[in-house]
């Protein structure tokens, strides 16, 4: 039961990055729905077995933000390669989508959707349609670009998250599940 949960949660999250990252509502919606109803099934373990629950659950979930954080990292930093592209639309239907570059790299053309979303309120205030832009490219898969260089912000998130969990579930083993204190006034 309890890897059940896990991978539902899993592909909620999955589902839910790849619904905002595509601008679709409705998918965001069905994922967000997934996510809610794992977190209530969640909710009535926990209540219904205790803290060996909560050690699972949060080792489950530190490993899975740890793994996805790790993995949006190596994606963002890869992406390293300074080249010049031209912004061409945006493919969202919601608040947030994916802005498509047109560039060349090694004589190559290339017409493809950045790594990472941004919200429609940004690529309107900051990116005109038809003009060139420093786009960041990893140059081992020409085809993975990004806006802007470094590290992504949300994946460093989600790796911190994850260790941290994964540190709460070591620290439940190391410390004494009592501690008595006596105090004498």
């Amino acid at each position: 039961m309890y890897i059940m949960i896990l991978i539902l949660g899993f592909i909620g999250v999955v589902l839910l990055r790849n619904s905002i990252k595509s601008g679709r509502t409705s998918l965001v919606i069905t994922s967000a729905v997934v996510i809610v109803w794992d977190l209530a099934m969640l909710l009535f373990l926990i209540l219904k077995n205790g803290p060996a629950l909560i050690q699972t659950l949060l080792l489950g979930f530190g490993v899975l933000l740890t793994f996805l954080g790790a993995f949006m990292l190596s994606i963002t930093i890869k992406c390293k390669e300074r080249i010049v592209g031209t912004y061409i639309s945006y493919d969202g239907g919601g608040k947030h989508g994916v802005p498509v570059f047109e560039y060349e790299y090694n004589g190559e053309t290339f017409t493809e959707k950045c790594s990472s979303a941004y919200s429609r309120h940004h690529m309107e205030n900051y990116f005109n349609l038809g003009e060139e832009y420093h786009i960041y490219i990893n140059p081992q898969k020409p085809k993975d670009f990004k806006l802007y260089p470094g590290p992504s912000a949300v994946a460093f998130i989600e790796l911190l998250i994850g260790l941290a969990l994964l540190g709460l579930v070591i620290a439940s083993f190391v410390i004494p599940e009592t501690i008595s204190i006596n105090i004498e006034i």
